[in-house]
């Protein structure tokens, strides 16, 4: 199944993952909403090593999350696409954003986060781990 291949809308980023991600999180906080135009915006959490990226054509822009961490926030210079966030303060990791993947099949996002700001029109599976912020960043 790894390694598998990621891009942006216009094809000038393309990257690989070659390892499984260590969690799949649906993010409901406002942000994610505004950025995804939707209800919640999924992330793919990863170990920096195990993504590899082709391009140089990568903008950053920087924002501070709710709890005060400054994430650092890439995109695509010619499509906007975003692709990925890594914490200042956590390189080691990378947030992938998983719509940008070439097979989507593998999307399954078991954990949801910031469900106190979710849409209330959305239900999120009984099954599904869930947490009023993020444990994780």
């Amino acid at each position: 199944m790894f390694p598998i291949q990621g891009s942006c809308n216009c094809g000038c980023v393309i990257y690989h993952v070659t390892a499984p991600f260590k969690a799949q999180v649906a993010c409901h906080c406002k942000g994610c909403q505004k950025h995804s135009q939707s209800a919640f915006s999924i992330i793919g959490i990863l170990n920096s090593h195990h993504f590899l990226i082709d391009t140089t054509k990568l903008n950053c822009w920087r924002k501070r999350g709710a709890k005060g961490e400054v994430a650092n926030c890439y995109f695509c210079s010619g499509c906007g696409n975003r692709i990925y966030h890594q914490l200042e303060n956590s390189r080691d990791y990378v947030l992938l954003k998983l719509g940008t993947l070439d097979d989507t099949s593998v999307i399954n996002p078991r954990t949801h986060i910031w469900t106190c700001t979710k849409q209330d029109w959305f239900a999120i599976p009984s099954e599904a781990q869930q947490f009023k912020e993020s444990p994780f960043f």
